[in-house]
């Protein structure tokens, strides 16, 4: 199949050719990390203004990368 991979979700298979570098722990062990509440964290964000369609279910939003 060469480059490509085969994805399963359900009982349907799915060709895909995108792939993920592998995660480096030791990477993640050595970055210093600070511990903060999630008022702080939060305190900065925006709600997302959804319109009343979207929100009443009759309109969909797709997010996608």
């Amino acid at each position: 199949m060469g480059r490509y991979k085969v994805k399963k979700i359900g009982g349907t298979s799915f060709m895909t050719t995108q792939t993920y570098k592998k995660l480096d722990l030791d990477k993640i062990r050595s970055k210093k990390t600070v511990v903060v509440s999630s008022k702080e964290a939060l305190e900065k964000i925006t709600p997302i203004d959804w319109s009343k369609d979207v929100l009443s279910g009759n309109k969909k939003v797709i997010i996608s990368k």
